[in-house]
């Protein structure tokens, strides 16, 4: 099923539906977000420059890296997953206390942290090895049958799918065949959260 462009802005409605609804283990911060360098307590210094050089320090660091590594500080624990990722992997590790803890929410934050520097560097400074990586994890994240294992409006989904339309609306350097498998995984992201906002708000 494809839905008509008209349509995708509800994607958007669902990732913020998603973000904003109360969990547990929510973090102010991405896991494992690089630190800024700059001037923090000065807003004024965030100069272009500044940014500019943060950007490129950050898709340079995850460049280097083969794998996706998550870093579960709460739990004392870091997990590296391989690239590009084909599905949502939930380890099988017991956590004391925490019988359904949340693997998929920390793996979507950092997974979202690396594409936006691997993005942003491709299409800021067409940095084409960045814009090489970028793209063939957005297009294996596209190929993702479902974006949330929960079955329900949560976090991960509305960060993968925040990612997603990220990518769509704000990166011209995409190849047209990621850009349509992006626009597809969009379209479907929409047909499976459709009965999850109507159990949560209601169908009128």
């Amino acid at each position: 099923m494809t839905l008509p462009d008209c349509f995708r802005p509800f994607v958007l409605l669902t990732c913020c539906i998603a973000l904003f609804l109360p969990r547990c283990y929510f973090a102010k911060d991405s896991v494992s977000a690089p630190v800024f360098h700059g001037d923090l307590s000065n807003p004024r210094r965030m100069t272009r420059e500044a940014i500019e050089t943060e950007v490129r320090s950050r898709a340079a660091r995850y460049l280097a890296k083969q794998q996706l590594v998550v870093d579960y500080y709460r739990i004392g624990r870091r997990l590296a997953f391989p690239l590009p990722l084909e599905r949502i992997t939930l380890p099988g590790l017991p956590v004391p206390g925490i019988e359904d803890y949340p693997w998929e929410i920390w793996l979507s934050w950092e997974m979202e942290e690396r594409l936006n520097s691997l993005g942003w560097a491709a299409e800021w400074f067409k940095d084409g090895s960045a814009a090489s990586a970028a793209g063939r994890e957005l297009e294996a994240l596209a190929r993702w049958q479902e974006f949330t294992p929960n079955r329900r409006l949560d976090l991960c989904l509305g960060h993968t799918v925040r990612t997603l339309w990220q990518a769509y609306t704000q990166w011209t350097w995409l190849t047209p065949s990621v850009r349509q498998a992006i626009g597809k995984a969009l379209d479907n992201s929409v047909v499976q959260a459709v009965p999850w906002v109507e159990k949560r708000y209601g169908g009128d």
